[in-house]
C-alpha cells in the first residue's frame, strides 16, 4: 500500500466516523429537592438526536416525554412514592440550533423573554422542589 492510499484511507475513515458520531445526550446533574422528607433526588437526560426526556429520582427514571417539533416546552407529571411531581421543561436550544432564519428569530425571541438554556422546574405537591439544568 502506497503512502498515498494510505492517507486518502486515513481521511476517508475520518471523514466517515466523525459524520456519523451521534451527539452525546445532555445530563442534568442531581439536585435534591428543598421539599419533601425524605427529599428526593432529581436528575435527567435528554436525547437531543431523538428528543427524548427523561427524568429521574433518586436514580430511577420515573418520567419520560418528547418535545414537539418546533416546540420549546414540555410539562410531564406523575408521581413518586406516592407524592405528586410536576416537570415544567423549556428547552431553548429545540428553536436555537435550527439555524437559519427560525433559529435566528427564535433567539431574539427567547433573549427578550429572558428564556435562554436548557431548563426543568421539579414540584412536589404543588411546591417548587429543584432546577435542573441541561
Amino acid at each position: 500500500m502506497t503512502i498515498r492510499s494510505l492517507t486518502v484511507a486515513t481521511i476517508a475513515f475520518s471523514i466517515f466516523t466523525v459524520g456519523c458520531a451521534t451527539p452525546e445526550p445532555r445530563l442534568a446533574f442531581p439536585q435534591e429537592s428543598t421539599v419533601g422528607n425524605p427529599p428526593v433526588v432529581f436528575a435527567g437526560s435528554y436525547d437531543v438526536e431523538k428528543g427524548n426526556l427523561t427524568l429521574t429520582a433518586n436514580e430511577e427514571p420515573f418520567m419520560r416525554g418528547s418535545f414537539l417539533p418546533l416546540s420549546p416546552a414540555l410539562t410531564l407529571n406523575g408521581s413518586y412514592k406516592d407524592s405528586a411531581i410536576r416537570a415544567d421543561c423549556y428547552f431553548s436550544s429545540i428553536l436555537s440550533e435550527k439555524g437559519g432564519l427560525v433559529g435566528l428569530i427564535s433567539s431574539t425571541v427567547q433573549n427578550s423573554r429572558g428564556k435562554t438554556g436548557d431548563v426543568c422546574k421539579m414540584t412536589v405537591e404543588n411546591e417548587e422542589a429543584a432546577t435542573l439544568n441541561f
